[in-house]
């Protein structure tokens, strides 16, 4: 009977310690905001948005590098992006591609495009989330 009553005793204190602790937790933290995308960055996620939606399996786009030429020509843009993608057959291809970014908005892909100027720089694809 003692026995029953020990063992009876040391369940309901585990109970009520393990009850207790719950109202101990650490109150969450907030998440550090990221700035907003600049223009450039804004433009080419468009610009890989519309590349995405030309490919045979589009969830298959994985962006390796962006660089971002800046006023060539009749382009407010010019984003040389290199990419791997699933092709037709089910295999992965790694490609470049330049994709016009024009004043109005509108993309176009345009491979053999030559660039014309020096002014270029860099747009992380992790920042625009691809």
């Amino acid at each position: 009977m003692k026995k029953a009553i020990g063992i009876l005793l040391i369940c309901v204190l585990l109970f009520g310690l393990t009850s207790c602790a719950g109202g101990m937790g650490v109150a969450p933290t907030e998440a550090p905001t990221e700035p907003p995308l600049t223009e450039v960055e804004s433009a080419a996620k468009e610009a890989i948005i519309y590349l995405q939606s030309t490919l045979k399996n589009p969830e298959s786009l994985q962006v390796h590098e962006i660089q971002c030429f800046h006023g060539t020509d009749s382009y407010k843009y010019v984003f040389n992006v290199n990419f791997s993608a699933q092709n037709g057959f089910g295999g992965m291809s790694r490609q470049s591609y330049r994709l016009c970014y024009e004043e109005d908005g509108t993309v176009k892909i345009n491979k053999p495009y030559t660039l014309t100027t020096a002014e270029q720089s860099s747009v992380d694809p992790a920042r625009l989330g691809f």
